[in-house]
């Protein structure tokens, strides 16, 4: 060049076959490219380009931040920072991208707002780490909890174990409170199920387990910690005792001495919402510490009067029926439709009070005696043929009196042993 603008000036393609030294470099050209066959050393390091020998293309050589010998395409030894609102990592040919810790490291975000992962800016993020809490997300931009998992089409959440250790196990300040072992059993309480749910009272536990009555005080079901379970309704199939269950109690009602004496306390046994069984009793206060008084037993009444009650005050049905081994009916006690009549020995009383015999049975139809110390006496009786007999156990006629008898009206009759007809 005629016209150099610096000390020394090259217009054109120059070479020097040495080392080059300079304050600085400038590039003052907007196409052009610099080469550098040897590698780039700027500030003792700071900056790198390593080209190994044998490479005769620039992208071949590794890149050094801060080292002098870059180990991977470009290295940087210290802290970096990138002031973008986008950082993009791509391949031209690798189908999968990894990010590859070499020592233990800490990430650290700010404790104001979130950390997030997602397919773009504007769908919700696939993860989320809140920045002011430490909360994760999956499928969830707002986690309300420490781990909150949201999903819209898919499953929330699958445990798969694929070994023989524990599927999950939850724990509180360091106890394990719930555990899934491998093959499904369930423990609450108990890291050692040994039921498909096995709940184990802890210590101080006033209720092991409890189902709740839409919030309020009275619970659906509850096991308290002394093994007692309480059911508000209970509708069940078929009942049974263990098998040689021995003395057994059925069903108990505890009443306190809180409650006025005389309140009727009892429970029925219904069927179609009638009452069928019902045992009762009435409360007695603290008097004499009996805790309650009048008890009884109804059959078809909730209210009974004796210690056991049957009323049939619907139906033909008798009140009460006897029978013997043999299906025979011995004694029956007709409803109020049949009279109220009672029948021994026969199925169909036609009086307050009917006898039948049985065909074959010379058994007596009914029988008074007087007793003694040595002695007892048939004073009164009908035999199985209705032959009545006054004195006599062996009537034979329709009234036979063995002894005396006077007849109001007359002055005196049969002073002999002898039959008076």
């Amino acid at each position: 060049t005629s016209t150099p603008g610096n000390t020394f000036a090259v217009q054109g393609t120059g070479a020097f076959d040495s080392w080059l030294s300079a304050d600085y470099f400038l590039a003052t050209s907007t196409t052009a490219t610099s080469t550098f066959a040897g590698g780039l050393n700027v500030g003792s390091g700071r900056f790198v380009s390593d080209f190994s020998s044998g490479n005769t293309w620039v992208g071949s050589g590794n890149i050094g931040i801060s080292t002098s010998s870059p180990y991977a395409t470009l290295s940087v030894v210290g802290d970096s920072a990138f002031d973008s609102n986008v950082i993009n990592i791509a391949s031209s040919s690798a189908s999968l991208l990894t990010l590859n810790y070499l020592s233990p490291a800490t990430s650290t975000i700010p404790n104001t707002g979130n950390w997030t992962i997602a397919n773009n800016t504007t769908d919700i993020p696939i993860f989320t780490i809140e920045g002011s809490t430490g909360s994760i997300g999956i499928g969830t931009s707002s986690p309300f909890a420490r781990l909150t998992a949201s999903s819209t089409n898919l499953v929330t959440a699958v445990f798969d174990q694929n070994g023989t250790s524990d599927i999950m196990q939850l724990w509180d300040a360091g106890t394990p409170m719930f555990v899934v072992q491998d093959g499904g059993n369930v423990g609450i309480g108990t890291t050692t199920p040994w039921a498909r749910l096995t709940v184990e009272q802890l210590a101080n536990d006033a209720n092991v387990f409890v189902i709740a009555d839409e919030g309020t005080s009275t619970p659906a079901l509850r096991v308290d910690g002394a093994g007692i379970t309480y059911i508000e309704q209970l509708q069940t199939g078929a009942m049974i005792f263990d098998t040689n269950a021995g003395v057994v109690s059925w069903i108990d009602m505890p009443v306190t001495s809180a409650i006025a004496i005389g309140t009727p306390e009892s429970y029925s046994a219904n069927i179609d919402a009638n009452p069928i069984l019902t045992i009762y009793a009435e409360s007695y206060g603290t008097e004499e510490n009996i805790g309650i008084q009048n008890q009884a037993v109804g059959l078809g009444t909730t209210s009974p009067f004796a210690s056991l009650s049957v009323s049939s005050a619907t139906g033909t049905i008798p009140v009460a029926v006897f029978y013997n081994s043999s299906s025979t009916e011995l004694f029956r006690i007709d409803s109020g439709s049949n009279s109220n009549n009672i029948g021994f020995g026969t199925t169909s009383p036609s009086a307050k009070i009917s006898f039948g015999g049985l065909s074959a049975d010379a058994t007596p139809l009914f029988m008074m005696s007087t007793s003694t110390a040595s002695a007892t006496t048939t004073s009164f009786m009908i035999d199985s043929n209705g032959l009545l007999g006054i004195g006599s156990s062996t009537p034979y006629a329709e009234l036979s009196v063995v002894g005396k008898f006077a007849i109001d009206g007359l002055a005196s009759i049969g002073v002999t042993s002898n039959p008076l007809c």
